[in-house]
C-alpha cells in the first residue's frame, strides 16, 4: 500500500515539474512551485527527492529504460543490422512527450537537460553493448560518446524544426549513417549540377 502511494506522489511531483517546464522559458523552477502544483508540501517533496536534478535524472533514466525495453522487444540487440530500429523506437518514445521535447529543444536555458539525457544514453549504450563487443573499454567509451552525442545533436535540430522531414525519414537517415558511416555517402552516384 505504501509503495503505491510513494509511486503516486513521485509521479505527481514529476508531472508537476514537467508541466512547469512547458509553461516557463527558464529552468528556474522552485521546489515550492513544484510542491504547490503537485498539491504536496515541501517536506513531502524532500521525502522523495533531494533536488530538482534528481527529478531530471529519474525522468532521463526512465525514458532510457523504456527505449531499451522497446529495443529488446524488437530484437535489436540480437540483430543490429537494421540500426534504424533504434531511431524508430526513439521516435515513438519522443512522440509520447513531443511537446515537452520540442519545448526544451527550443529553449536554450534547458541545454543542461540534453547533456544529462546524452550522458544517460551513453551510459546505457556502454552497459547494454559492452558485454556483446570485444573491444577495449576506451574504444567502447569513444563509440558510445560518438553515437549518443550525434543522436542527441541531430534530434535537437529536428525537434527545433531545423530538419524539415518526418520522424521516419530522420530515423532512416540516422540509422543508415550510424550503420554505414560516411561510406554510404561516398558510394552514392553524384548528382550533376
Amino acid at each position: 500500500m505504501t509503495d503505491r502511494r510513494v509511486q503516486k506522489t513521485k509521479q505527481a511531483i514529476r508531472e508537476a515539474y514537467l508541466s512547469l517546464i512547458l509553461e516557463k522559458d527558464t529552468p528556474k523552477i522552485t521546489i515550492t512551485e513544484i510542491a504547490q502544483r503537485a498539491n504536496i508540501d515541501r517536506k513531502t517533496f524532500y521525502l522523495h527527492y533531494d533536488s530538482i536534478a534528481d527529478i531530471i535524472h529519474e525522468f532521463g533514466r526512465q525514458e532510457t529504460e523504456e527505449l531499451i525495453l522497446r529495443l529488446e522487444q524488437n530484437d535489436f540487440f540480437d540483430d543490429t543490422s537494421d540500426v534504424a530500429v533504434l531511431f524508430r523506437a526513439l521516435n515513438t518514445l519522443m512522440e509520447e512527450n513531443l511537446q515537452l521535447y520540442q519545448h526544451i529543444a527550443k529553449t536554450p536555458s534547458y541545454a543542461f537537460l540534453w547533456g544529462a539525457i546524452k550522458d544517460i544514453l551513453k551510459e546505457s549504450l556502454i552497459e547494454t553493448m559492452g558485454e556483446r563487443l570485444d573491444i577495449s573499454k576506451a574504444e567502447l567509451e569513444i563509440c558510445a560518446e560518438f553515437y549518443a552525442a550525434g543522436t542527441i545533436s541531430t534530434y535537437l535540430e529536428w525537434l527545433r524544426g531545423d530538419l524539415p522531414m518526418t520522424d521516419d525519414e530522420l530515423a532512416q537517415i540516422i540509422g543508415d549513417t550510424a550503420y554505414y558511416g560516411l561510406q554510404k555517402l561516398l558510394t552514392k552516384p553524384q548528382e550533376k549540377a
